[in-house]
């Protein structure tokens, strides 16, 4: 399950692997505070490139299942920190999902 908003404003994506790591935990850092009194747990922040679309996914958890109404409360939520702060240059879709058995987003 996987909400999407565009966002960002440069079309590249040519970044190294030290800086990426360091984007990764920027994000981290802004969104953990918002999802945490929302109740959820920020599982995983990944940044990646799929042809010519980038998509931050911001993977959360909460004891039972999460909605699509979960996934939709934390995109309002963490959009308008990743806008005023502006972690990434270039656009990008921000993508909330659910961790999913047996999904790629499990480890498999």
């Amino acid at each position: 399950m996987c909400i999407q908003r565009e966002s960002g404003q440069n079309p590249l994506f040519n970044i190294n692997k030290e800086v990426f790591m360091d984007l990764i935990e920027r994000i981290k850092e802004l969104v953990l505070p918002v999802i945490t009194e929302a109740g959820y747990i920020l599982d995983e922040v990944k940044y990646e490139q799929e042809g010519s679309s980038k998509f931050l996914r911001i993977v959360i958890d909460k004891d039972g299942f999460i909605t699509v109404d979960d996934c939709v409360k934390v995109c309002h939520a963490v959009n308008p920190i990743l806008d005023k702060e502006d972690p990434i240059e270039e656009n990008y879709i921000l993508d909330v999902c659910s961790k999913e058995k047996g999904s790629d987003y499990d480890g498999q």
